[in-house]
């Protein structure tokens, strides 16, 4: 190795200034002309309206200046004094350093990509640390199985063990992954957002806290956490209470005696509802309530009272008020709301039984 590495101490030293001549002019060429390039591409990535165009010419620069650096060194010891071993042997090197430079383009592309794309979808961004990283050790892994490749290092027995290794990891950590996935599967599709009130189909409901890589946090109106796996709620039917919008309508079911004037009945629930509409907190001012007559019940004619409130929340102190106000204002107008009536009939029962008793 001595004598090949330091022949070069014999070499005449105009040989040596003519190779570095070439390094540093070939760097300062290839800076100017990657200047005037990404000048050109700016502009012209600044006509285009498409973001991927901007987002690769952000991308270039550092790579190509340190491609540029490398193929300088690769014509600079072309021209050195060096043995052709030793030409062979630091071009090999030079090439790995150009496998590398192009491995962290193709890095800088996709990670500026997924920042692009944080920008359009909330999954993506609130998602931004998996994708980065998985993107960050896809990429780079890929790169170096090529690097290996190139330096003549056989990876078929790394692809071997990668293989078995992730299949244990994937058996080990399978609740893991389903949770995780199922996580990336709420954040990306979305059928659910923070703050949210949701009623999942166990009976679980509240308002959505967290939504994490492995859980989802729901408060529920009695102020308790419910921790559910994800993969439980992407399992689940979810009734979401706030989309498409957070206004929420919901009905009242009443009766009323069958000797009622129903028009009577009609006008005064309805006036009733609209001024439980106007004054409860929470409840829509600007919708119109109104009565619908369904059937006719056992002891009673059944009807739907129809109120809309601004959130779902909100329906419960408005049923609440308007309960207590609807039985107030029946009261005084005398509607009857009829109750049914249980008859017991007693055989065998001693004669004097119900009697009076002498206290």
């Amino acid at each position: 190795m001595n004598n090949h590495l330091f022949h070069h101490d014999l070499a005449p030293v105009g040989d040596w200034t003519l190779a570095g001549l070439i390094l540093v002019i070939w760097i300062l060429l290839g800076w100017l002309i990657a200047r005037l390039a990404f000048l050109v591409l700016k502009q012209w990535a600044a006509k285009t309206h498409f973001q991927f165009s901007n987002m690769f010419v952000r991308a270039l620069p550092v790579p190509i200046y340190v491609l540029v650096i490398i193929t300088g060194f690769m014509v600079s010891v072309k021209n050195a004094p060096f043995l052709d071993a030793d030409v062979a042997v630091i071009s090999h090197w030079l090439n790995v350093a150009m496998f590398v430079a192009l491995i962290y383009l193709a890095d800088n592309v996709l990670q500026g990509l997924i920042r692009d794309l944080e920008k359009k979808h909330q999954g993506i961004r609130e998602a931004h640390f998996l994708f980065s990283a998985s993107i960050h050790i896809g990429v780079w892994a890929l790169g170096t199985m090529f690097v290996l490749d190139s330096l003549g290092i056989s990876i078929t027995p790394i692809l071997a063990s990668l293989g078995v290794g992730s299949l244990a990891v994937a058996l080990g950590f399978q609740s893991t992954f389903t949770n995780l996935f199922s996580g990336i599967y709420l954040l990306m599709d979305k059928p659910v957002h923070l703050g949210d009130y949701i009623k999942l189909s166990t009976g679980e409901e509240g308002n959505v806290e967290k939504i994490g890589w492995r859980t989802t946090q729901i408060r529920t109106p009695a102020n308790h956490m419910v921790i559910l796996p994800n993969s439980k709620l992407a399992e689940n039917l979810i009734q979401n209470f706030t989309l498409p919008t957070p206004v929420c309508a919901f009905s009242v079911e009443a009766g009323v005696d069958y000797a009622s004037d129903l028009k009577k009945v009609e006008a005064v629930t309805v006036e009733v509802a609209s001024a439980i509409q106007q004054r409860v907190p929470g409840a829509d001012k600007n919708y119109q309530p109104s009565v619908s007559f369904h059937g006719f019940g056992i002891y009673s004619i059944n009807f739907s009272v129809n109120l809309q409130a601004q959130f779902y929340g909100a329906t419960f102190t408005m049923k609440h008020e308007f309960i207590k106000a609807l039985h107030e204002r029946y009261r005084q107008e005398k509607i009857t709301m009829p109750f049914p009536v249980q008859s017991v009939e007693l055989r065998n029962a001693p004669p004097d039984w119900g009697a009076k008793r002498p206290s």
